[in-house]
């Protein structure tokens, strides 16, 4: 449960609305195609390797380097609160041909309507810092992902 002093709905609505803001910034077919150190290294430690299902929760844009490390074997379900964050990842994926991607609008972290223990690895690289409930979140990804 959230820490009572937060206004999880409230908390919620402020992060849509930033995202949303800052979507138009993000919307180049270049965006994210970089190996950016942080992001490798997330992958690194994930351990992310080629046939593997990943989810990457609060996807913003898209992340260009994890439908290349999955392959064409593998696959990527993106998930984000923001529609026009969500709009310009499905732009990106189809500018580029990508067919192990998928991007879909949640409407919040708690609810994410996946199968449990579906995915091998799961990442969130911009996003748990704007959840009302950052372990509550965790748990929720926690069971989406297989033993």
């Amino acid at each position: 449960m959230a820490p009572q002093h937060i206004d999880a709905a409230r908390a919620r609505r402020d992060a849509r609305d930033e995202w949303t803001a800052l979507a138009p910034y993000w919307d180049a077919p270049e965006m994210g195609a970089d190996e950016w150190l942080p992001r490798a290294r997330v992958i690194a430690m994930v351990g992310i390797r080629a046939g593997q299902r990943v989810l990457d929760l609060a996807c913003g844009p898209g992340n260009a380097t994890l439908p290349v490390h999955v392959g064409s074997a593998g696959s990527v379900l993106g998930l984000d609160i923001s529609p026009p964050m969500i709009e310009t990842a499905q732009r990106w994926a189809q500018h580029h041909s990508l067919h192990n991607v998928e991007f879909r609008l949640i409407q919040d972290e708690l609810h994410l309507d996946l199968a449990e223990a579906s995915f091998d690895a799961a990442t969130c690289m911009f996003g748990l810092m704007y959840m009302p409930d950052p372990v509550a979140a965790l748990r929720v990804v926690r069971d989406a992902l297989k033993p």
